[in-house]
């Protein structure tokens, strides 16, 4: 492999196979669509991946209000004080 191969991959192979997995697994996980919808997206994805996928990011429906995500959860708990982290630790 020479450098320029090299640079293909990194830069424009590698970031499109991440694309393509995240909205794999957006669109598998996705708590709002349901069971037609869902497989009609997977289904695009799979078949017409940089298309399906870029278009999957455009056109897909927003999440819903109510639901939270795994992040609402990090982001929402406070972090513990130095007292806390030393008492936890059996300092």
């Amino acid at each position: 492999m020479n450098w320029w191969e090299f640079f293909f991959v990194m830069l424009v192979l590698l970031p499109v196979m991440v694309l393509w997995l995240g909205c794999v697994i957006d669109a598998i996980s996705r708590p709002d669509l349901g069971g037609l919808p869902k497989a009609a997206w997977v289904l695009f994805i799979l078949v017409l991946p940089v298309f399906g996928s870029l278009l999957y990011i455009i056109l897909r429906p927003r999440q819903v209000m109510g639901s939270p995500t795994a992040m609402d959860d990090v982001w929402s708990t406070p972090s513990p004080t130095a007292d806390e982290r030393a008492r936890h630790i059996g300092i």
